[in-house]
């Protein structure tokens, strides 16, 4: 099984073009309203390549303003786990809050120390 995901960012307009072939989704940290979206939950999150010839994928396009977020991440981030088998996906939304309104160098920083404190 492969699975997929395709962000094609548009710096000049300040927006991306999210799809997915059955691949983990992503989190949008919005400035303006300090909230976090997780994309691709919905029918953009196709099946995993190579299942059905026929697949189609869908497309969806989000707006960007300045002090936004974009995480994306692979699924062995997300399932990492620490001795008592707790997944790092767990942590994360509440590590993204705290580092989200900092500059996206220490937002990287941040979560990469907090996953090796969990591991």
């Amino acid at each position: 099984q492969v699975t997929l995901m395709g962000l094609l960012l548009d710096p000049i307009q300040h927006r991306v073009e999210f799809s997915s072939a059955g691949h983990e989704y992503a989190y949008l940290y919005r400035r303006s309203s300090r909230q976090i979206e997780v994309i691709g939950t919905g029918t953009e999150r196709g099946m995993a390549m190579g299942w059905d010839p026929t697949q189609t994928y869908e497309q969806i396009q989000l707006s960007l303003e300045k002090g936004d977020c974009l995480l994306a991440l692979t699924d062995g981030v997300k399932d990492a786990r620490d001795s008592k088998d707790r997944r790092f996906e767990a942590h994360l939304l509440p590590t993204l809050q705290a580092y989200a309104t900092r500059s996206k160098r220490v937002t990287a920083e941040g979560l990469a120390q907090d996953l090796v404190n969990l591991v």
